[in-house]
């Protein structure tokens, strides 16, 4: 808790939540969230965390930092079917995370699947959701949605989520 309050994400809520509903935040996030916060700080937009998009938004700034650095080999512009596709990829990085699965589902969908061996809270499905959306995004997909299906956090035997974009049209030269 001392490293979130030393962070601008601390910054980002104090505004608007009180302190008790800050600490049942922290709580709630694994423990995989608060080593990484302690290795890197990430800057995160000002927020509401009442809002139940904050886990997304919180996926999304992670995703800006580490699509632009550690991952940045997985930025494929123009695909996102190709960045999604690097999934299990992304999770070699991550050994005890679990596994994920990408099956497009068209030219601007698809389904991914992910599978953990141990408990977390759902709003960890919510910063995924957010980290691949941001991909989508950096990749040069628009109008990006996310449909969470199943959920293990909420008794699932996985995770579930269809992804859908838009990419621009092509000028003609």
């Amino acid at each position: 808790m001392n490293y979130i309050r030393s962070t601008t994400i601390f910054d980002s809520v104090s505004e608007t939540c009180a302190e008790s509903q800050l600490n049942r935040i922290v709580k709630s996030l694994p423990e995989e969230f608060h080593e990484m916060l302690a290795k890197e700080s990430i800057n995160v937009p000002k927020i509401n965390v009442d809002d139940s998009s904050y886990f997304e938004k919180l996926g999304a700034a992670s995703a800006r930092k580490n699509l632009f650095t550690i991952h940045q080999q997985l930025i494929i512009p123009g695909d996102p079917q190709k960045f999604l596709m690097n999934c299990g990829n992304i999770l070699k990085s991550y050994p005890d995370f679990g596994q994920q699965y990408y099956v497009a589902m068209g030219p601007t969908s698809g389904i991914l699947t992910t599978l953990r061996d141990h408990g977390f809270p759902a709003t960890d499905c919510l910063t995924i959701m957010g980290w691949y959306k941001e991909g989508i995004r950096i990749c040069g997909g628009t109008m990006v949605k996310a449909i969470e299906g199943n959920c293990q956090a909420r008794g699932s035997d996985c995770c579930r989520c269809l992804f859908s974009w838009q990419m621009p049209l092509a000028s003609a030269a």
